[in-house]
């Protein structure tokens, strides 16, 4: 992960995986949490009503 800024999400916390489709709609997300260089985690969304709106981008301010 080394082209993405260290700071991007806390440590720890998954970061963007891979979006899978079917039918030309998203159908499942992905997101990965690294530990030590390995993979920790894998946690996968398909609940249709929170991917209703991941073709949008969405601003967090903190």
């Amino acid at each position: 992960m080394a082209d993405r800024p260290a700071d991007a999400t806390r440590p720890g916390a998954p970061i963007p995986g891979p979006l899978l489709s079917r039918d030309g709609r998203v159908d499942t997300v992905v997101g990965v949490r690294v530990g030590d260089g390995l993979i920790a985690g894998l946690y996968a969304v398909r609940n249709p009503a929170k991917l209703s709106r991941v073709d949008r981008e969405t601003v967090v301010i903190r």
